[in-house]
């Protein structure tokens, strides 16, 4: 019974770190995507990239660019929260707990 619960808890920290990279990155990507064109529009607009003016491509496609990059980041972090808990998939779609159970088996 003490394994259940250890295991119930470690399954709420790991959805805790989950729930909290995602609020981070999500509002990096508001503040990236919504904020930070619309606020600092006049001042980006002093440079250019292929005649137009950094403004308008922050707007049209900074915000697709740093989404992607989320996506990225996020995969790298979320590899590491998985590690962290035990969670992780090691080969084939087994998670770490099953590997160690099927080569216990076949000693």
């Amino acid at each position: 019974m003490p394994e259940l619960s250890k295991n119930k808890n470690q399954g709420q920290q790991y959805w805790a770190a989950n729930r909290r990279l995602l609020l981070i990155l999500l509002s990096l990507w508001a503040i990236f995507a919504l904020g930070a064109p619309v606020v600092f529009v006049d001042w980006l607009d002093q440079f250019s990239i292929g005649g137009f003016a950094l403004g308008f491509w922050f707007n049209q496609q900074g915000s697709i660019l740093i989404f992607v990059a989320i996506i990225f980041i996020y995969h790298f972090l979320m590899l590491r929260i998985e590690r962290r808990y035990d969670f992780d998939v090691v080969d084939k779609g087994q998670s770490n707990d099953e590997q160690n159970n099927s080569s216990e088996k076949s000693q």
